[in-house]
């Protein structure tokens, strides 16, 4: 029960909002993804990029502050309100945008569903359990961690790729097989003799 709370789900929270932070402030596609999110009819045209990265530096503080132990319960407190603000916005971006984009973990587009919803709600419990003291857990952290990427569309192609990928070895072993076909798919005879050499 106690990697469940303290440091490990503070460790995994603090790993996604840096991420969400870093695309915030620093990724090229940020503008764009932004423009394509609810925020922009929340906010306006002209302040949701100002608004967008502004988001982003409060993700790092809290971020921050969860990996520091002496300030862990602000972090804690800080980022169950961060995800009690997120199922708002969700719940604003459903019903004012529907089709609109999150704009919180990348560029992709991936329209507000239930597993934004529940990547905000599992913030909010872990959150929560950061509040209370305990040691790191490695196991506890993975799973919390894997849990808000697996909540989380606009990730997908960051860990379905790879897995789609087909080995190199694989595309070799398929390419030397059609190449001992012919193009009826039978294999060619190479030792056949010439018509007529049996009677020669």
């Amino acid at each position: 029960m106690f990697g469940w709370v303290g440091a490990a789900p503070a460790v995994a929270l603090a790993v996604v909002l840096l991420w969400a932070a870093g695309f915030k402030l620093l990724a090229p596609s940020a503008s764009a993804a932004v423009r394509r999110s609810a925020l922009r009819g929340l906010v306006g045209a002209e302040r949701v990029g100002p608004a967008h990265r502004v988001v982003g530096g409060v993700e790092a503080l809290v971020a921050v502050a969860l990996l520091v132990p002496a300030v862990r319960p602000v972090g804690a407190v800080a980022a169950v309100l961060l995800g009690a603000g997120m199922v708002a916005y969700l719940g604003y971006a459903r019903s004012a945008a529907p089709g609109s984009s999150c704009g919180c973990l990348s560029g992709e587009v991936a329209p507000v569903g239930a597993r934004q919803f529940a990547r905000a709600g599992l913030v909010v419990v872990a959150g929560a359990g950061a509040l209370f003291p305990g040691g790191f857990a490695p196991g506890s952290a993975l799973l919390v961690l894997l849990a808000l990427v697996a909540l989380s569309p606009e990730l997908d192609p960051y860990w379905r790729a790879p897995l789609r990928h087909e080995p190199d070895d694989a595309r070799v072993a398929l390419v030397d097989s059609t190449d001992d076909t012919d193009s009826t798919g039978a294999a060619p005879a190479d030792n056949v003799e010439p018509v007529g050499s049996a009677t020669s």
